[in-house]
């Protein structure tokens, strides 16, 4: 018989009951890396705020993605608190 998952499971663990904290990193996120670093890289102008803005869209990507499909609660609640943090720090430097 199959033992059912207590939402702290849920919250931890995938459907398959393996830790859903740690995953490898998906595009999206290796994307916002890549591009945050050339930001760092590039002096202020035109080209550092196209490649901020595609960084910014790419961690927006990533969350979203963690959002709707995360493997677990924790990464669900993750892919919010960034979504909800990225958003909100676009908003208050503008």
């Amino acid at each position: 018989m199959k033992r059912r998952r207590t939402w702290w499971d849920k919250f931890w663990r995938d459907k398959n009951g393996k830790q859903g904290i740690v995953q490898r990193a998906s595009a999206p996120l290796i994307g916002w890396a890549v591009l945050t670093i050339i930001a760092k890289l590039i002096p202020g102008g035109d080209a550092e705020t196209l490649i901020e803005f595609l960084a910014f869209g790419c961690l927006v990507v990533w969350a979203s993605l963690e959002v709707i499909s995360g493997i677990s609660y924790f990464r669900r609640s993750l892919g919010f608190l960034v979504l909800f943090l990225a958003i909100y720090a676009r908003v208050a430097t503008d």
